[in-house]
């Protein structure tokens, strides 16, 4: 593979940590075309905004100071490109242990060495510009509280557009994150937007646009948020809740319990026709073709979603395709407590809903036609139909969005599990 999807935090953490600072807090300054956005960055104290004019400015950044604002003139007015050589030792935002060196756009984080964070960066929010064609991720958050990223384009960055692990608070809205290629064999990112490794992320994914990437919007060992009106195409899977069974954690942080994908809200999302084809790895067969799809989660909500048109041949091992999946990895655990209703899913296939029948899950009120048991779907001309095999039903649940945007809490774990070949290997699990 052409790209590099697992990093290791520790090496992250040993990037340029030299930034100085100067007097000026809660101010404004203002960066010009053909000037440093990195140097104000470093001159600038906790609280600065910072507004970045029309321009493209190829440079890699990293902020560790609370509470700075990065607002461009306009997410097609200001650019953010990889500089032409890679940053020097103490300059932007580069791992050095590959080779050659993965340089990422803006990343927002303090952290040892060895991966154990020095302080929660606290927020940084980012806004009005964009940031392509990086090898590594475009914007990046690790050991974060209430950052925000809202109106950026974050496309044809190799790894993630944008990225929030071992994070809380974090809004992720109106973005688009897009990767387009004439290789019809190019590797795609792993995600638009990722999610993941937060026990209290209490996240908001809000209307991004996510198209040509391996994942739309990918929430993975993280719990409680809300992935709202969002637009996932041209993936090869829309939208993915995962949860694995990995139990390592960084150097420096003593061992504690896994972080399950749980308590997430999934409403008003439009995934259609996630049909791209993300090539074999190893062992692993090629996937392709899923709107929506759950794998050992718990207390996930999926209200009001359309999902269209995503369709692809069943591989030999792992779920079938379709509209809003619903399965367990048979080495792991399964889903529980799962709601599907008032969904529209049509045109998907093998099947509009699909259930392993393991674990516990309710399907009331969705318009479809074809899913596996038999009787999931709502027939929309009679309303009609068998909501489930564990009690489902038509209505009756709390809808339960508001908690999704409550308390920011501080934790301390500080890792990024997996990658591309971990996570494509519990999707295709055979269920």
């Amino acid at each position: 593979m052409k790209v590099k999807m697992t990093f290791a935090v520790s090496a992250m953490a040993a990037l340029a940590l030299a930034l100085p600072t100067s007097s000026g807090a809660h101010r404004t300054v203002t960066v010009h075309a053909g000037e440093s956005i990195r140097a104000a960055i470093n001159q600038a104290d906790e609280g600065t905004t910072i507004k970045i004019e029309a321009g493209t400015y190829p440079e890699s950044v990293r902020i560790k100071k609370d509470g700075i604002r990065l607002i461009g003139a306009g997410r097609k007015l200001t650019k953010i490109v990889p500089p032409a050589t890679t940053p020097g030792e103490g300059e932007g935002c580069v791992d050095r242990s590959t080779a050659p060196p993965t340089v990422y756009g803006i990343c927002v984080f303090d952290l040892e060495t060895d991966g154990t964070p020095i302080s929660t960066v606290e927020d940084v929010k980012i806004s009005r510009l964009s940031v392509t064609g990086f090898s590594g991720t475009g914007i990046m958050f690790i050991h974060t509280k209430g950052g925000e990223v809202t109106r950026t384009i974050a496309s044809n960055n190799e790894e993630y557009g944008i990225f929030a692990n071992d994070s809380s608070g974090t809004v992720i809205a109106r973005n688009v994150t897009g990767f387009e290629s004439d290789d019809p064999n190019a590797s795609r990112p792993e995600a638009g937007v990722y999610v993941g490794d937060s026990p209290h992320a209490d996240a908001k994914v809000w209307k991004n646009v996510s198209y040509g990437n391996t994942f739309g919007v990918f929430i993975r060992d993280a719990a409680h948020g809300a992935v709202l009106e969002n637009k996932a195409f041209s993936n090869c899977a829309g939208i993915l809740f995962l949860n694995t069974d990995e139990t390592d954690v960084p150097p420096g942080q003593a061992a504690g319990t896994p972080v399950d994908v749980e308590d997430w809200l999934a409403e008003d999302n439009h995934s259609t026709a996630n049909n791209n084809v993300c090539p074999s790895e190893g062992d692993e067969p090629p996937f392709s073709g899923y709107g929506l799809i759950v794998v050992s989660g718990n207390d996930i909500d999926i209200r009001g979603n359309g999902v269209y048109g995503n369709s692809a041949k069943p591989a030999p091992d792992g779920p079938p395709p379709g509209g809003i999946v619903i399965v367990g990895d048979p080495a792991f655990k399964p889903s529980t407590n799962i709601k599907v209703a008032f969904n529209t899913a049509l045109g998907n296939g093998p099947f509009d809903l699909f259930w392993d029948e393991q674990g516990s899950a309710k399907f009331f009120g969705n318009e479809c036609l074809t899913s596996q048991p038999d009787g999931l779907c709502e027939d929309p001309e009679t309303g009609d139909g068998d909501h489930g095999e564990d009690g489902g039903h038509h209505g009756g649940d709390n809808h339960h969005g508001d908690q999704h945007h409550s308390k920011h809490k501080k934790h301390k774990s500080s890792k990024h599990k997996g990658g591309k070949h971990k996570n494509k290997k519990h999707l295709k699990r055979r269920v």
